[in-house]
């Protein structure tokens, strides 16, 4: 049986969903909904084989290796140590990775 991970998420990323959920849900909830239920269908699948998703190409020099899960426009970045993974942001997809996006998390 495959090694199970804890999935944690950081505060700034909770932060973040909510947002997004937020300005969704202003025009149209239902659609906000159901992305908040693919939202946490894809955390929760972090706890087995959080490998299997791509790593981060962009350099944005922080000494973790990053990786992320796509949905709609949206990306979940995290990243694994030990049996441990790490949700750190949750950002849309045209925003362009800074350092500072991970300040206190590396």
């Amino acid at each position: 049986m495959p090694a199970k991970y804890h999935v944690r998420v950081a505060l700034v990323a909770k932060a973040d969903l909510k947002e997004i959920l937020n300005y969704i849900a202003f025009d149209r909830p239902t659609a906000a909904d159901r992305l908040e239920r693919r939202f946490a269908e894809r955390l929760k699948s972090l706890r087995r084989y959080p490998e299997r998703f791509p790593k981060i190409r962009e350099k944005f020099h922080t000494k973790f290796i990053y990786r992320h899960i796509l949905i709609n426009s949206y990306r979940i970045v995290f990243r694994i140590f030990g049996n441990e993974v790490l949700v750190v942001r949750i950002i849309h997809q045209a925003r362009r990775f800074r350092r500072d996006m991970f300040f206190g998390l590396d």
